[in-house]
């Protein structure tokens, strides 16, 4: 029931745009999103939206640390290629984002984690999803 009530005040405060997926919502993609908590409550949310690729990261608390979201797939060699934006400006209710270039159809994983400057504090577990 927290879950689900801070992602739809994240949605109620973030531009509805940036959640649509067509895509996903013809199967053709799945949007993962994870949560990292602080405290005992969730503190950031990353969210994979496979609609134009796009990451981003939530500030869902007022804590002083800043939510960084990851994203992560296989290459063609067979190793991981990774991406990461940062919410830095507090949780104001928005997200900032990163639009990435990626197969339709690729498998990534994405993880949400509570930073403060280049070290991570505490992080979710990879949640898996496709472009």
């Amino acid at each position: 029931m927290l879950r689900r009530t801070l992602v739809l005040l994240t949605a109620a405060l973030t531009p509805l745009w940036m959640f649509a997926s067509p895509a996903s919502a013809h199967g053709e993609g799945h949007a993962p999103s994870a949560d990292a908590y602080w405290d005992g409550v969730i503190s950031a949310m990353a969210i994979f939206n496979p609609d134009g690729e796009w990451l981003h990261a939530c500030d869902i608390q007022k804590d002083g640390h800043r939510a960084r979201a990851y994203l992560k797939w296989v290459r063609a060699d067979g190793g991981w290629a990774y991406a990461s934006v940062d919410d830095t400006d507090g949780a104001n209710g928005n997200c900032m984002s990163l639009n990435l270039s990626l197969t339709e159809g690729k498998a990534v994983y994405v993880k949400a984690c509570v930073s403060e400057g280049s070290k991570d504090l505490s992080c979710s577990a990879w949640e898996h999803g496709h472009a």
